[in-house]
């Protein structure tokens, strides 16, 4: 795991966002809080996935627990194909601000 952990970290440099994917059955166990250390300023969204499996009342604290300013959670079925469109939708909402200050800077360049 330590090394796993230094390569993540090393990759984080160069990373605008971070996915999480999480089992819906038992997110809050299964998200390593170490990983907090390593990405503190960057945007994460977290992915919860097997919701048909889950308990959808606890979907509220799941949400308070991984929402806040920077950070989105959504909640997925990966047998739908609809899925992962959700996914990119998101990730393009949670970078959109970055990519427009980008732009400006002339880093990313518009696609007519």
């Amino acid at each position: 795991m330590a090394k796993a952990f230094r390569q993540i970290q090393e990759k984080s440099v160069i990373a605008d966002l971070f996915i999480v994917v999480l089992d819906g059955r038992a997110p809050l166990s299964t998200y390593n809080e170490d990983f907090d250390s390593i990405f503190p300023s960057k945007p994460r969204l977290f992915v919860i996935t097997k919701i048909d499996l889950a308990d959808s009342s606890k979907f509220n604290k799941i949400k308070e627990k991984f929402n806040n300013k920077d950070d989105a959670v959504i909640f997925v079925n990966l047998k739908k194909k609809s899925s992962s469109q959700k996914i990119l939708n998101k990730a393009h909402e949670i970078l959109a601000e970055k990519r427009e200050r980008d732009k400006k800077k002339g880093i990313i360049k518009t696609v007519v």
